[in-house]
């Protein structure tokens, strides 16, 4: 499945700032790849080692 490129233009959008650092929610990045929010999640629970990412 990939993303509607359409979709990609109004990211800059979607971007917020918090406590410094560039964020994007989750709602957000499920509507990017087509998919639920809870699946998603579910997903980078499962791959946080592979993808870098840390939880503050």
């Amino acid at each position: 499945m990939s993303a509607d490129f359409a979709s990609l233009e109004n990211l800059g959008y979607k971007v917020y700032k918090a406590r410094g650092k560039r964020v994007v929610l989750d709602v957000d990045v499920a509507k990017l790849f087509l998919t639920q929010t809870g699946r998603l999640n579910q997903q980078v629970k499962r791959n946080m080692a592979n993808l870098g990412l840390m939880v503050i």
